[in-house]
């Protein structure tokens, strides 16, 4: 196999997610914002009301706003290319790689969102308001940093040990 191919294909995959991202404006509001929302709704037991600027999660501590600054978007992209790579690897249909990566990043993309936002509701209820205001900003981002970048490596780590072929049980050189 071509070790050209996967990068091909994770380049397409990544193409045609972005591609269907920024040809429909209001995905990032209507299908990526709101679905994080919705699933966040779920876990808190708050119920999503829809407004101008977003979704709105009213809880007893504070009223969350998701917004298309929060979608997820650009997380959907990176997943996208991580999981049309692995795919590819594993598939020889090209086709197959680029639908099953497409999909399972955009769920997966929805749901890990979902799970910032959760992070996030608790950290503006607990670890925010302690914080000087300059520092809030920062302690946002970060939050979501750390809810995105382990995902990723997680993801990732589950594709290298998992889904290679070779025997995980003999002892490895180093």
């Amino acid at each position: 196999m071509s070790h050209r191919r996967p990068v091909i294909i994770a380049a397409i995959g990544t193409a045609l997610a972005f591609i269907l991202v920024n040809c429909f404006p209001a995905a990032e509001q209507q299908v990526f914002a709101q679905g994080a929302a919705r699933i966040a709704g779920l876990f808190t037991g708050a119920p999503v009301v829809e407004s101008e600027a977003g979704w709105l999660l009213p809880l007893s501590h504070r009223t969350i706003l998701v917004s298309e600054a929060c979608s997820g978007a650009t997380f959907f992209l990176i997943t996208c290319t991580l999981l049309c790579w692995h795919i590819s690897r594993r598939t020889a249909c090209h086709i197959t790689s680029i639908v099953i990566g497409l999909s399972s990043a955009f769920a997966l993309a929805i749901f890990i969102n979902a799970l910032r936002i959760i992070c996030l509701v608790q950290a503006h209820r607990w670890l925010i308001p302690q914080m000087p205001d300059n520092y809030a900003g920062f302690a946002h981002m970060l939050i979501g940093i750390a809810v995105f970048l382990p995902s990723l490596i997680a993801l990732n780590a589950l594709f290298e040990f998992y889904g290679n072929s070779k025997d995980h049980t003999a002892p490895r050189s180093a």
